[in-house]
């Protein structure tokens, strides 16, 4: 199976090619991205985001396209 990371990688890459996804380090948006996602399950096991996180999935999503747009 793919590792995220390369999976993550490879749409940055893709993304770039096409213009949808601004230039920069693929590995370095890559990382931004994969923590931007991971950090808000770790931050409701640590209890600073409470409830349910499916709400939350615009509001990440839309987080992560700002930081990635060109």
């Amino acid at each position: 199976p793919a590792e995220p990371t390369n999976v993550i990688m490879w749409i940055i890459e893709q993304g770039q090619s096409r213009g949808e996804i601004r230039p920069g380090n693929v590995k370095v948006l890559s990382a931004l991205t994969l923590g931007a996602i991971l950090h808000v399950p770790i931050s409701r096991v640590y209890g600073s985001i409470r409830g349910p996180l499916v709400p939350l999935v615009d509001d990440v999503t839309e987080s992560i396209w700002k930081m990635l747009s060109p």
